[in-house]
């Protein structure tokens, strides 16, 4: 979070509830060759993010507003905006 200067976005124990989400929409799996895949990429996204390979909106984007992320109604704050505009976030981040 320092790193990524996240602090004016999003808590830790949100960050903590959005990575725990990503982990837990997996808990289904069974097949051990792909429970090993999906800790070589977890892995792979850890190290991403450790070693700064990723940019800040890229981390927002995906951990605080993405799909599975932490804001999912984009539209209540932008009621003012474009009929574009609002297509535009609909696609973008629900």
């Amino acid at each position: 979070m320092e790193v990524y200067n996240l602090h004016d976005v999003v808590s830790p124990s949100q960050l903590r509830s959005a990575a725990a989400a990503e982990v837990r929409k997996n808990a289904n799996v069974t097949n051990p060759k792909v429970i090993d895949m999906l800790l070589f990429k977890g892995m792979e996204e850890l190290m991403n993010i450790v070693n700064q390979s990723k940019q800040r909106h890229h981390i927002v984007g995906q951990y605080v507003v993405g799909n599975q992320g932490l804001v999912q109604d984009v539209s209540g704050k932008d009621r003012d905006a474009s009929n574009f505009l609002k297509k535009f976030y609909s696609r973008n981040y629900s």
